[in-house]
């Protein structure tokens, strides 16, 4: 069935799916959803707009019409797929029903799953979790590995390593064990990932990442063998960075954006999106900082033409960041300030009152106005590689500027159409026309 439904069982039937996920759904989620997520969700909304073959509106959210469109996935994709599908179009559908803007609750039954739990295909609805084993490479991980060798680490490292122990669960078809770190088992897991179309640097990260826990596996004396795997040969991208010209679109569209951002908790800032984006893209042009840090500014840091970025706000918090702005960016600032109706030093510089994964769909919006790509190498990170790469055509130090200890992590910011290599052409002479007699 992909014309549409009767509207009769919604009260926004014209409402964009999509639009009530990023400005319902998200804001009232007691918990924040990680970007990954976050995509997961926009993704599920893309496919079903495909399926229905206009951009789904809560109108069509009506058992008969999931329902089909459930079946219609069963027949060429696997029971977990076509389960998440449901589970999180229904998410939707439940908040909306809650929050009065739809009528008919959602029904459609769980599609069954079976898992593979210690080589035992068991149906997942209602079967009790398993304790691990005592040998279990992630008991190990989290027990050992993360208490001894990631002190001072943050969560998101911790749980990257859980990502590469969970592809090996996969691999194997049950929970790995310490028996299973074997270089025979690593090499057939490592090339099934790169059947399985994993890029070799994601694949390479699972090697570095399992080998790592193997290796101190083998200093507790938990394993006797050693990895011996060699690196995965991974090819280098040329790194993309914004042209002037680019940046000044992007500033634009920064300007054109309707709207504004207020506090919905205390009522203590409000302030128009155009005002944000601009002040936060004039900041992120004149320090080169990294998003994360930028966004945890707070005034007590910002001193006239000055920003101190601490530590404890930046990548690895080991050092501090002191950058000047041009004129335009103290201006923009100026009109942050003003946002709040009684700013505090402890206030942040750029205050975000909505789901903090939410800035990314924001973002993504603001680049398709400029008409630039918004992939996810077009996102902050790229301004960042702007910076270093305009720095680096202008004759400055570009490792200096990024705060970066290597040189070859400078190296893969800088943009070759800006910061043009020497080329073979510079040095050749012009080979000879030999004129016709």
């Amino acid at each position: 069935m992909k014309t549409s439904p009767l509207l009769a069982e919604t009260t926004e039937p014209e409402m964009a799916l999509t639009f009530f996920f990023e400005e319902h759904y998200l804001s009232s989620r007691p918990r924040t959803l990680s970007l990954r997520t976050v995509e997961l969700y926009e993704y599920s909304i893309q496919k079903f707009s495909n399926y229905l073959g206009h951009e789904a509106t809560l109108g069509d959210l009506l058992n008969s019409v999931v329902g089909e469109y459930i079946r219609h996935l069963g027949e060429s994709r696997k029971p977990g797929g076509v389960d998440k599908e449901r589970r999180q179009l229904s998410a939707l559908w439940r908040s909306a029903y809650a929050l009065g803007m739809i009528r008919q609750e959602p029904t459609i039954q769980q599609v069954k799953v079976p898992v593979r739990t210690y080589g035992v295909c068991v149906e997942h609805q209602g079967h009790p979790m398993k304790p691990l084993p005592n040998n279990a490479i992630l008991k190990f991980l989290n027990d050992v590995y993360i208490a001894q060798k990631l002190i001072g680490k943050s969560e998101k490292t911790a749980r990257l390593y859980r990502c590469s122990v969970k592809q090996y669960k996969r691999f194997l078809g049950r929970e790995p064990t310490l028996d299973d770190l074997t270089n025979e088992t690593m090499a057939a897991f490592l090339q099934w990932r790169l059947d399985e179309g994993t890029k070799k640097s994601t694949t390479e990260k699972d090697r570095v990442q399992i080998s790592a826990i193997w290796r101190f596996a083998v200093l507790k004396r938990e394993v006797e063998e050693l990895p011996i795997i060699p690196p995965i040969d991974v090819p280098t991208v040329a790194p993309v960075a914004w042209t002037m010209e680019e940046l000044g679109q992007l500033l634009d569209a920064c300007s054109r954006a309707t709207g504004a951002y207020v506090d919905n908790d205390q009522a203590q800032w409000a302030v128009l999106r155009s005002v944000w984006w601009t002040a936060l893209h004039r900041v992120l042009w004149c320090t080169g900082e990294r998003i994360g840090a930028v966004m945890a500014l707070k005034w007590k840091d910002v001193d006239g033409k000055t920003l101190n970025f601490p530590p404890e706000v930046r990548k690895r918090g080991l050092r501090y960041n002191y950058r000047e702005l041009d004129d335009l960016a103290v201006e923009s600032l100026g009109q942050m300030r003003a946002a709040w109706f009684s700013c505090d030093s402890d206030n942040l510089v750029f205050p975000w009152s909505l789901t903090p994964t939410l800035v990314w769909p924001h973002y993504r919006q603001i680049l398709a106005t400029a008409g630039l790509p918004h992939d996810r190498l077009s996102k902050f990170h790229r301004i960042r590689k702007s910076v270093a790469s305009h720095i680096h055509a202008k004759g400055g130090n570009a490792q200096e500027a990024m705060q970066h200890a290597n040189r070859r992590t400078t190296e893969s910011y800088l943009d070759p159409r800006i910061c043009r290599p020497e080329q073979p052409i510079d040095s050749l002479p012009q080979i000879p026309v030999v004129e016709k007699s």
